[in-house]
This record gives C-alpha cells, sequence and structure tokens, in this order.
C-alpha cells in the first residue's frame, strides 16, 4: 500500500477511535425490541414503528470496528468474558445498541466515502506520471551561454515544464473520474473532456491560463459552441486550472457564435466539481493529489 494511503488508513483509524470513545463512555443502555441484527449476511436490519424496514450493508473494516467496539462496551461494563458467554453478550449489545452502531457506520461512510476515489486516481496519476518524457537535447548557440552548469540548469527547467504540462492531464483524471462525473478521454465526437453524467456540464481543461494562442483559443470554443446548440440545455465550460496570477474574475460568461460559454478558473472550477450536497471537496482533493505527486 502507498505511503499516502496508509496515511489515509491511519486518520480514518484515529477517527474511529475518537467515534468508539465517544460511544462506549456513555451510560446510556436504550433498547429496542423491534431491532434485530443479522450477522451472517453483515447487514443491519432495522424495524421502525412505521414498519418500514432499513438495510444497511457493512463492509468488514466497519464490522471489525464494531466488533471492537462491543468487545470494548463489555470490557467497562465488566460482563464476564468466557469463551461460551462472549458471543452471547456481543449478540446482545449488537440487538440493543444498533441506533448507535448505525450512527457510527454513517459517520465513517459520510467521511470516508471517497477513499475508493483516490485508490483509482492514485493508480492513474502513477500511470501518468512514470509515462516516459521526452529526453533533454541541448543544442549549444554561438552567443549562448554553453557552459556546463548552464545546461544542467535548462536540463532542470526543461523536466520541470514536462512536469507541469501534465497538470491539464491531472486535471482530467480528477475531475472525469469524480462522484457524476466521466472522463471522454481522446476521440470522443464532442472533442471535450469531461462531463457530468446528467449531461448539466461539459468542459474542455486547459492547464494554464496562456495555454491558448489565438487559433487555439477559436477552436476550443466553435467545439463548445457547437455542442451548447445542439445541447441547449448543458452549461459548457471552458475550463483553466491555473489562473493568471492576479485575476480576481474566476468566473465570466463569454457568447460566442450566439450562444453562453462559461470560463471558470483555479478554485472556482473545483468548487464546481468537487461539491456533494453542501460538502466541498476540493481542499482535501487538492492536498491529496499534491501529496501523490510530490515523490515525482
Amino acid at each position: 500500500m502507498d505511503i499516502e494511503l496508509e496515511k489515509l488508513n491511519e486518520l480514518q483509524k484515529e477517527e474511529i477511535q475518537k467515534i468508539k470513545e465517544k460511544y462506549t463512555t456513555s451510560n446510556s443502555d436504550d433498547e429496542s425490541d423491534n431491532e434485530s441484527v443479522s450477522n451472517n449476511h453483515h447487514s443491519i436490519n432495522l424495524k421502525e414503528t412505521t414498519n418500514e424496514t432499513i438495510l444497511l450493508d457493512t463492509g468488514d473494516d466497519e464490522l471489525d470496528m464494531i466488533e471492537l467496539l462491543i468487545d470494548l462496551s463489555l470490557s467497562n461494563n465488566k460482563l464476564k468474558k468466557t469463551s461460551v458467554s462472549s458471543k452471547k453478550d456481543k449478540i446482545q449489545y449488537y440487538n440493543n445498541h444498533v441506533d448507535k452502531i448505525i450512527k457510527i457506520q454513517s459517520i465513517i461512510k459520510m467521511r470516508y466515502w471517497f477513499l475508493d476515489y483516490t485508490k483509482k486516481i492514485n493508480t492513474l496519476i502513477n500511470k501518468l506520471f512514470q509515462r516516459k518524457n521526452k529526453e533533454y537535447v541541448y543544442e549549444p548557440t554561438l552567443f549562448g551561454d554553453n557552459s556546463k552548469e548552464n545546461i544542467i540548469m535548462l536540463e532542470i527547467a526543461f523536466k520541470l515544464r514536462q512536469k507541469q504540462m501534465k497538470e491539464g492531464e491531472l486535471a482530467q483524471i480528477l475531475i472525469g473520474n469524480w462522484f457524476g462525473w466521466e472522463d471522454l478521454g481522446v476521440g470522443h465526437s464532442s472533442g471535450l473532456d469531461c462531463r457530468k453524467k446528467d449531461m448539466s456540464i461539459i468542459m474542455d481543461i486547459k492547464n494554464k491560463w496562456n495555454t491558448c494562442n489565438s487559433g487555439s483559443q477559436k477552436a476550443l470554443l466553435d467545439k463548445l459552441s457547437k455542442y451548447k446548440k445542439k445541447n441547449p440545455e448543458t452549461r459548457c465550460v471552458w475550463a483553466i486550472i491555473n489562473p493568471k496570477p492576479g485575476c480576481k474574475k474566476l468566473c465570466e460568461k463569454i457568447i460566442y457564435n450566439g450562444v453562453e460559454i462559461e470560463k471558470i478558473q483555479g478554485i472556482e472550477l473545483f468548487k464546481l466539481v468537487f461539491n456533494v450536497g453542501n460538502i466541498n471537496y476540493s481542499t482535501q482533493i487538492i492536498n491529496i493529489v499534491k501529496n501523490y505527486i510530490s515523490k515525482y
């Protein structure tokens, strides 16, 4: 497992420990007569007074956590822990505290539901940055500094530029694999990069504010406006990862070929994409990715 994923797992363990401490120090022993547990199927079956049944699937990690929680609770309550009584005590505790267990499970899923996403993008980022770069070839000039020291500095600058050029592809990976989005890849009929699966947004992604010259900017706007005319309800976005330093207008609307194109840059772009409900994950995702690429 990569170091970054180990860090995430450590954070998850710390969070679980905090949750365990919160609930196991409680003296409450609320009981519910209409609760039942199916351990064989790794699920909790809760029947409420409305006769509705809620079925929550639990993963092995959460079951392990709940097992530890029950062990700790039984120990705190000074119940006898024999090989025979232990299983009965655990089942009884499980039955009596289903509500608490569901709360714990919900907290874990709410905070760490995107771990599968981070694992997936980690694989794709590794593939991107391990891709062989062009070899640096120095060509001496008549009036240039052809010293060994200058050649080394030029090679370092060349490699840094190549790494920075991959940020556009990196952003496409992050956005295209996020919840509710798709990476359109190379050769899509629209010629664009990423789209929401509900067809509400489509975008062409550029690394920097000055990536496009006049010719390539026209080609980009042509693609977006063509798509907009065919799909008037879709927001068509010219997405820029790194805006011009000092730029304060990160969101603007452009009328091109009679249709509206949105130009969204920097952190405003990430806020648009990495928002789920009323929670925005931009900062978490950016920090995770910074850790991933720092080793290259």
